[in-house]
């Protein structure tokens, strides 16, 4: 059982009573990393030294790291820069915050008993954890049907963000000094598949975008210090499309007929912040944008082709489209891995790890945050055991160039 605390209770009253404590996006408080008119005061002359690395998913590994937590502990300690909080990246189904307390299995990582443990692990090194919520677990292939909060609505998105709020933040934040959530509305919308959104089908950009705005809206309400993350798209073959500019950037009125989803998505935002169910302020632009370029660093690694033009490229896409008014956001590359679909030798993986470091510091400095798919497992691990592979130093160093010759892999 949960027992309610004092700033719990607090959220609660504030989010009823529909108070906007932090309005101004670039005025909300600062976290580890600090808010968006500091960071840009701290750095200039950004480059890949200026980029925060950590990991993403919940962790698979045998024994007694089941978190990975020991393996991203190396990295961080090897890392020769630390720009900002110790970031990590789970995904979630969007009603965990629903469920009861230690509900399901602590070996299922979409259960909530794992993700309790997973909080409260006194080994777990993450000081800034990003939440992206999907359909997963029980609620696989079922998307909310609505998207207010409403009294008593289990199959709302603002009654399960809100729950997640007030069911885990405390908790985070007391855990360790200085802990924080960050979050994605809803992981991978423009993806249907069971690793994407998990619905079976693309999510429409208006049904998305009132995901983000209503987590947006929480945020602000709830004074837990939370981000959210606009986007988080995927762009693996066609869905690249996804991220072209057709209309403009800025957003007119009307939507131009040959709209791309990221156009809709714009334009969604631009004109519903004001609504009642999200009372954000005139103007409202979204402070940080999420995306996955698998895309391109696929096609660096199997074919060797480089970021050239928005057709193949999410990176230089995104970048196009988020001009204008929308320029003010950060851009955090919330999975990316080199090697997503077969297990490279260490030389083309170390290549790909650091092609992805060069091409999120050369084409643009609004680049902060990269989530590397995992340390120890899958395709794209950094770690064989206690070796490290080349990537692991082109990570850790923020190489973006590697040379070497090994031809290895991880076994």
């Amino acid at each position: 059982m949960i027992v309610e605390g004092a700033s719990v209770a607090k959220r609660r009253s504030l989010f009823t009573a529909g108070a906007l404590l932090c309005i101004p996006l670039l005025a909300c408080g600062a976290s580890a990393e600090g808010d968006l008119g500091s960071e840009s005061l701290a750095v200039s002359g950004r480059n890949a030294r200026s980029l925060n690395i950590g990991f993403g998913g919940a962790g698979t590994a045998p024994g007694d790291d089941p978190f990975q937590f020991k393996a991203m502990q190396t990295f961080f300690k090897a890392s020769v820069v630390q720009p900002g909080a110790h970031i990590c990246h789970r995904y979630l189904s969007w009603d965990i915050g629903l469920l009861p307390a230690g509900d399901g299995e602590v070996a299922d990582s979409s259960s909530r008993a794992n993700f309790e443990k997973w909080l409260s692990d006194p080994s777990n090194p993450c000081t800034d954890a990003l939440i992206s919520f999907k359909s997963a677990g029980d609620t696989a292939g079922v998307a909310p049907r609505d998207f207010h909060d409403v009294a008593g609505c289990k199959t709302c998105f603002g009654t399960a963000f809100h729950a997640f709020l007030d069911q885990f933040t405390t908790r985070w934040e007391q855990s360790a000094p200085g802990r924080v959530f960050s979050f994605t509305a809803w992981n991978e919308p423009n993806n249907g598949g069971p690793s994407g959104n998990g619905i079976g089908h693309a999510l429409s950009a208006i049904t998305s975008g009132q995901y983000y705005l209503m987590a947006q809206h929480l945020c602000e309400t709830d004074a837990s210090n939370c981000k959210v993350a606009a986007g988080d798209l995927a762009s693996n073959g066609t869905m690249i499309d996804n991220f072209q500019q057709n209309c403009s950037s800025d957003v007119g009125d009307a939507l131009c007929a040959q709209a791309s989803w990221l156009d809709e998505y714009k334009h969604f935002i631009a004109h519903h912040a004001t609504d009642p169910a999200f009372q954000l302020r005139a103007g409202f632009r979204p402070g940080y944008w999420a995306y996955h370029p698998w895309q391109e660093i696929n096609n660096y690694v199997t074919h060797g082709d480089e970021c050239t033009d928005d057709a193949k490229c999410a990176t230089k896409a995104l970048l196009h489209s988020l001009g204008g008014t929308w320029s003010a956001a950060h851009i955090w590359d919330t999975e990316i891995g080199s090697g997503q679909n077969e297990a490279l030798d260490d030389r083309t993986q170390a290549r790909g790890a650091a092609y992805i470091l060069e091409l999120s510091s050369s084409l643009t400095d609004r680049i902060w945050r990269i989530y590397y798919q995992g340390v120890e497992t899958g395709p794209w691990q950094i770690l064989c055991g206690a070796n490290e592979r080349p990537s692991f130093h082109v990570l850790a160093e923020r190489l973006t160039s590697y040379t070497g010759g090994e031809t290895h892999t991880c076994n």
